[in-house]
């Protein structure tokens, strides 16, 4: 089994920054609000210098609630993706449709591990 890949943001602000590891940033956010006040956020991944794909796009509720999340053809509840991880305190983990587990814990540094 491969060791974990351990990412680390750009911002304090999830819904505007970027994941980045040792090769450089890995995953962007970017969020954008409607007519309705409504946020949209979406995520891409770097594929090579220069060119991203998106791979989810999540629909928050209103005044910033979890709504939904459509990660590749998969649509599920956004609260499907911050379950407790069992396995360390304060950790959240999500079974994505590649069959992976992503995990998340709050570091002692005060930036968030992947």
């Amino acid at each position: 089994m491969a060791a974990p890949e351990v990412l680390s943001w750009t911002n304090r602000d999830p819904r505007e920054s970027q994941l980045y590891g040792p090769g450089g940033v890995t995953y962007r956010f970017q969020t954008l609000v409607d007519q309705n006040n409504m946020s949209t956020t979406t995520l891409f991944r770097a594929l090579r210098k220069g060119k991203e794909e998106r791979v989810a796009r999540l629909e928050w509720g209103p005044g910033g609630a979890l709504g939904r999340a459509q990660i590749g053809k998969n649509t599920v509840s956004m609260s499907d993706l911050v379950q407790r991880d069992p396995r360390a305190h304060g950790g959240r983990v999500f079974a994505a449709p590649d069959g992976l587990m992503y995990r998340w814990i709050p570091s002692p540094s005060s930036h968030d591990t992947l």
